[in-house]
């Protein structure tokens, strides 16, 4: 689901849409492209109206999280390599 979350969000933006209205778009694109179960649609409205957030500052080298730090690590054990994420 990252990798169709991570391919419409680039195509929305590239469209032009603003960032901020992403999470609206690309459900929307989601419907007229593909053929999604629901929870497959949930789990897209999950990666986009409540991303990973993670801050410039980093410990240990690495970016620090502000949420979902769960969530990645069942990603990263599900062998998902690519996610969305929200940079502050």
């Amino acid at each position: 689901m990252s990798a169709i979350a991570i391919r419409l969000a680039l195509s929305v933006q590239s469209a032009g849409v603003p960032f901020h209205d992403i999470p609206a778009h690309v459900p929307r694109r989601a419907v007229e492209k593909l053929h999604l179960s629901g929870w497959e649609r949930k789990a897209l409205n999950s990666l986009l109206c409540d991303p990973v957030k993670v801050t410039d500052e980093r410990r240990d080298g690495i970016l620090a999280f502000i949420n979902g730090q769960h969530r990645v690590q069942a990603m990263l054990d599900a062998r998902v390599q690519w996610t969305l994420v929200q940079r502050y």
